[in-house]
């Protein structure tokens, strides 16, 4: 869970990508690596996992998160893979398909670790997007806390998922009380969800 406090703490790093002037570049590349969906480019996908994972590990030092989305993206890519083997379905198209969930992934998680809530704040205002994209520091770090507090009663996290039932209970149940106290808060402010 290293990672998750990696994912909290850097956003307040003081990088050249931290920088407020760097948000639109920033935007401008999501969207291009969203986009690359449609030209259907191995290749292509290649060079922006290579991008994105040089600028998390070169400029941000984010090493504990892109051991992670990697470890994460390479169980994931091992189970289709083996299944569309198994099947004999394997081709280029399910190749493309899981570059792209990698390209996407590492540049939502490049995007997260070099943006603090107040450029997009800045850049879009108050509304439903910056509040969702705050409430994420906010979960982590509830995370953080209930993962804390179940280690400090003993929580052993090694290689048993059943433990983790007791702590995915509690997290779900601080998420949505957290979700109802903010909800509450914005309306009592005049935020209205229809």
């Amino acid at each position: 869970m290293n990672f998750v406090y990696e994912l909290i703490t850097w956003q307040n790093k003081d990088t050249f990508l931290h920088k407020k002037n760097m948000f639109i570049p920033k935007i401008i590349y999501m969207i291009f690596v969203v986009l690359t969906i449609l030209l259907r480019e191995v290749y292509l996908e290649i060079i922006i996992i290579i991008i994105n994972i040089l600028m998390m590990t070169l400029i941000l030092r984010a090493l504990k998160t892109v051991a992670t989305i990697t470890f994460i993206w390479a169980t994931f890519f091992a189970t289709i893979s083996s299944i569309d083997f198994l099947l004999e379905t394997y081709d280029i198209n399910v190749l493309f398909n899981l570059l792209y969930s990698f390209s996407t992934m590492s540049c939502g998680a490049l995007f997260y670790l070099s943006t603090p809530p107040s450029h997009l704040r800045d850049f879009l205002g108050t509304n439903i997007l910056t509040l969702s994209y705050s409430f994420i520091r906010s979960f982590l770090t509830d995370l953080l806390e209930t993962l804390d507090s179940y280690k400090a009663r003993g929580l052993e996290t090694r290689f048993n998922v059943l433990r983790y039932i007791g702590f995915l209970y509690t997290s779900i149940n601080i998420v949505m009380t957290r979700s109802e106290l903010l909800e509450d808060s914005l309306k009592a402010r005049g935020f209205e969800v229809d």
